[in-house]
Protein backbone atom coordinates (compact mmCIF):
# COMPACT_ATOMS: atom_id res chain seq x y z
CA UNK A 1 0.00 0.00 0.00
CA UNK A 2 1.31 3.30 -0.83
CA UNK A 3 1.73 6.11 1.05
CA UNK A 4 -0.08 9.30 0.70
CA UNK A 5 2.01 12.14 1.07
CA UNK A 6 0.39 15.46 2.92
CA UNK A 7 1.78 18.99 3.49
CA UNK A 8 1.34 21.51 5.90
CA UNK A 9 -1.82 23.92 5.18
CA UNK A 10 -1.98 27.43 6.21
CA UNK A 11 -5.39 28.95 6.07
CA UNK A 12 -3.80 32.74 5.88
CA UNK A 13 -2.84 31.44 2.54
CA UNK A 14 -6.63 30.43 1.69
CA UNK A 15 -8.33 33.70 2.74
CA UNK A 16 -8.92 36.05 -0.14
CA UNK A 17 -10.31 39.29 1.32
CA UNK A 18 -11.39 40.67 4.37
CA UNK A 19 -15.19 39.05 3.68
CA UNK A 20 -13.45 35.65 3.90
CA UNK A 21 -11.56 36.78 6.98
CA UNK A 22 -14.89 37.41 8.50
CA UNK A 23 -16.56 34.50 7.48
CA UNK A 24 -13.32 32.40 8.87
CA UNK A 25 -13.91 34.40 12.36
CA UNK A 26 -17.16 33.70 12.84
CA UNK A 27 -17.06 29.89 12.21
CA UNK A 28 -14.61 29.98 14.69
CA UNK A 29 -16.36 31.78 17.25
CA UNK A 30 -19.41 29.42 17.27
CA UNK A 31 -17.20 26.60 18.53
CA UNK A 32 -17.27 28.42 21.62
CA UNK A 33 -13.44 27.26 22.17
CA UNK A 34 -11.27 30.33 22.96
CA UNK A 35 -8.08 28.93 22.24
CA UNK A 36 -9.31 27.90 17.99
CA UNK A 37 -10.39 31.92 18.15
CA UNK A 38 -7.18 32.76 18.93
CA UNK A 39 -5.25 30.47 16.53
CA UNK A 40 -7.99 31.78 13.80
CA UNK A 41 -6.99 35.40 14.74
CA UNK A 42 -3.44 34.87 14.20
CA UNK A 43 -4.41 33.63 10.94
CA UNK A 44 -5.94 36.46 10.08
CA UNK A 45 -3.40 38.50 11.36
CA UNK A 46 -0.84 36.65 9.27
CA UNK A 47 -2.80 36.77 5.96
CA UNK A 48 -2.94 40.71 6.56
CA UNK A 49 0.41 40.84 6.87
CA UNK A 50 0.95 38.44 3.54
CA UNK A 51 -1.35 40.86 1.52
CA UNK A 52 0.54 44.03 2.93
CA UNK A 53 3.95 42.80 2.38
CA UNK A 54 3.42 40.77 -0.75
CA UNK A 55 5.16 37.60 0.15
CA UNK A 56 4.03 34.94 2.12
CA UNK A 57 5.55 34.47 5.83
CA UNK A 58 6.57 31.43 8.31
CA UNK A 59 3.72 29.52 9.29
CA UNK A 60 4.58 29.21 12.85
CA UNK A 61 2.27 31.24 14.90
CA UNK A 62 2.49 34.89 15.73
CA UNK A 63 3.43 36.51 18.29
CA UNK A 64 -0.27 37.42 18.42
CA UNK A 65 -1.40 33.88 19.19
CA UNK A 66 1.70 33.31 21.37
CA UNK A 67 0.26 36.58 23.56
CA UNK A 68 -3.48 35.28 23.20
CA UNK A 69 -2.80 31.72 24.33
CA UNK A 70 0.48 31.72 26.39
CA UNK A 71 -1.64 30.52 29.11
CA UNK A 72 -3.97 28.08 27.66
CA UNK A 73 -6.44 30.45 28.28
CA UNK A 74 -6.65 33.97 26.12
CA UNK A 75 -8.16 36.99 27.76
CA UNK A 76 -11.26 38.26 26.76
CA UNK A 77 -9.18 41.48 26.60
CA UNK A 78 -6.65 40.59 24.67
CA UNK A 79 -9.32 38.71 22.21
CA UNK A 80 -10.87 42.34 22.06
CA UNK A 81 -7.32 44.12 21.44
CA UNK A 82 -6.69 42.13 18.72
CA UNK A 83 -9.69 42.38 17.49
CA UNK A 84 -9.56 45.87 17.07
CA UNK A 85 -5.87 46.02 15.86
CA UNK A 86 -7.12 43.69 13.11
CA UNK A 87 -10.07 46.58 12.48
CA UNK A 88 -12.83 43.55 13.28
CA UNK A 89 -15.83 44.63 15.57
CA UNK A 90 -17.67 42.42 17.33
CA UNK A 91 -21.29 42.76 18.19
CA UNK A 92 -22.78 40.15 20.38
CA UNK A 93 -26.79 38.88 19.87
CA UNK A 94 -29.33 35.71 21.35
CA UNK A 95 -27.23 32.26 21.20
CA UNK A 96 -28.31 29.79 19.20
CA UNK A 97 -29.85 26.52 20.60
CA UNK A 98 -29.63 22.87 20.12
CA UNK A 99 -33.29 22.41 20.77
CA UNK A 100 -36.78 22.21 18.51
CA UNK A 101 -37.21 25.74 19.35
CA UNK A 102 -36.99 28.11 16.63
CA UNK A 103 -33.91 29.47 16.00
CA UNK A 104 -32.88 33.41 16.46
CA UNK A 105 -31.79 35.08 12.95
CA UNK A 106 -28.55 36.22 14.45
CA UNK A 107 -26.09 34.73 16.73
CA UNK A 108 -23.81 37.37 16.82
CA UNK A 109 -22.36 39.71 13.92
CA UNK A 110 -19.10 39.87 12.96
CA UNK A 111 -18.47 42.76 11.10
CA UNK A 112 -15.31 45.28 10.00
CA UNK A 113 -14.54 48.37 11.41
CA UNK A 114 -15.56 51.69 9.62
CA UNK A 115 -13.34 53.94 9.75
Amino acid sequence: MSKTETYPWDPAEDLEGHEDCIGYLDAALQEDDALLVAKVLDDIARYQEMTRTGHELQSSPSSLYESLACDGEPKLGAILTALRELGISLYGGPRRCSTSEPQPEVLYQVQPVLE
